[in-house]
């Protein structure tokens, strides 16, 4: 089963801004049974170069965001547990989501891939040794090699990751679905400000909005565990540090939790 495990990771401790130390205090205060590990770049590099050696020429040459998919899906194989990307903000406790389960991932709300619903790496769990992550890893290596310069989301991210899924949900006993799970589209919180960055970042076909009057009720009713601040430090359309922080005020104005 999985463990009551929670990894994240960051370039490091001293470049974590405050809308991130809002999203990190969230994780421990919903989490207090939960081992919370925390890896900066040389302590992820630490963990391919010890246990993972056969990944670690692919992984020195992936630029710093395909880095970080590898080290995810190798992270949790190896110890099993939930990973969070550094700036989800945490609203329930995980421990109806993982129970009884080896392998979890939601949807991501709002996005298809040639009619497939996109699954969320930004936030999946697992139990130590699961086939799908260590496959997962093996593609990246693989797409890295055969074809460095391909789109990140396809070569580690996303769309990889969801192909893969839909590949093995027959022959593994994985526990999809619920675009709630993960909260990813919240009207004022994680979509871009104007409404050009909007419809790059959300194509107008695929927008919706599930959470539209959000507040502590929805958050239950809806099984929201978290929700993403899409603060999106490897973009192009990066959100400000004072915008990010902004984004996690609203968010707690919304859902009115004393944190």
């Amino acid at each position: 089963m999985i463990p009551k495990i929670i990894h994240q990771t960051w370039r490091n401790e001293k470049s974590i801004v405050d809308a991130y130390k809002e999203c990190i205090k969230t994780v421990k205060q919903k989490h207090p049974g939960y081992s919370y590990r925390f890896y900066n770049n040389e302590q992820c590099r630490d963990v391919v170069k010890q246990d993972f050696r056969e990944f670690l020429d692919a992984y020195d040459s992936m630029t710093p965001v395909e880095k970080a998919d590898l080290f995810r899906y190798l992270v949790v194989y190896r110890d099993g547990g939930i990973y969070l990307d550094i700036d989800c903000y945490c609203v329930a406790n995980f421990d109806n989501l993982i129970d009884g389960a080896e392998f979890v991932a939601g949807y991501e709300q709002g996005w298809k891939e040639r009619a497939l619903f996109r699954y969320t790496q930004w936030a999946f769990a697992a139990k130590a040794g699961h086939p799908v992550l260590i496959e997962a890893a093996n593609r990246c290596k693989k797409n890295h090699l055969n074809s460095p310069t391909m789109w990140t989301l396809k070569k580690t991210g996303p769309i990889m990751w969801t192909y893969l899924i839909n590949e093995m949900e027959n022959s593994h006993d994985l526990k999809l679905g619920k675009e709630s799970w993960f909260g990813s589209r919240v009207l004022g919180i994680n979509t871009r400000g104007s409404a050009n960055l909007s419809t790059v970042q959300v194509p107008s076909h695929q927008r919706k909005n599930i959470l539209k009057k959000l507040n502590k009720t929805t958050v239950s009713k809806k099984e929201i565990y978290v929700i993403h601040l899409f603060y999106g430090s490897w973009h192009e359309c990066r959100k400000p540090d004072a915008k990010a922080m902004a984004s996690v005020r609203a968010l707690q104005d919304l859902i009115g939790l004393d944190l």
